[in-house]
């Protein structure tokens, strides 16, 4: 589906892969602050490439970037009146181009936002080779064990996806 869905899978990282060379979109901020109008140019190029239904809608951050998510978004939270509760999560941004879930991941870098479908997203053993379990390592009298195998991730259909990077992390 989309633009390159011919095109085969590719391995490796999202920083490697997500990339304009790849088809991907990619918004530079150049070391300055994200804003809400960062997220839609990103939203924006990608519904043009390959159309609202398969663009992605999980945006991946670290820390910092999704504190300046929940900074943008904190005054158009929607309560009911009944709610008690002081403070609160964003998960899902609405915008003009569809819904965005916000992900947090320790493992993202603090000044790169990724904007993922998880569809075309695979997390396994490369090529199907099984996992195997065998000794690591003996230490003193007991060995180790754990299982072995080629993992990896593989990419698909790179226009669906994009990310926003440079972002200042002290702004």
């Amino acid at each position: 589906e989309g633009a390159s869905a011919d095109l085969p899978g590719m391995f490796g990282g999202a920083n490697n892969f997500i990339t304009a060379a790849n088809g991907a979109q990619v918004v530079d901020l150049n070391t300055t602050a994200i804003t809400e109008a960062n997220l839609l140019t990103l939203l924006r190029g990608i519904r043009g490439e390959v159309g609202t239904d398969n663009q992605g809608t999980e945006a991946w951050m670290g820390d910092w970037v999704l504190g300046k998510w929940y900074a943008i978004y904190e005054n158009r939270v929607r309560t009911t009146a009944s709610e008690t509760t002081g403070g609160g999560t964003i998960e899902r941004v609405i915008t003009p181009h569809g819904s965005i879930n916000l992900h947090y991941d320790r493992q993202c870098q603090p000044s790169i936002l990724y904007l993922l479908r998880h569809k075309d997203v695979r997390v396994g053993n490369w090529k199907g080779l099984s996992w195997v379990s065998k000794e690591l390592a003996q230490a003193g009298f007991y060995f180790r064990e754990g299982r072995l195998g080629d993992f990896t991730v593989e990419w698909r259909n790179n226009p669906t996806m994009g990310k926003v990077q440079e972002i200042d992390t002290s702004a």
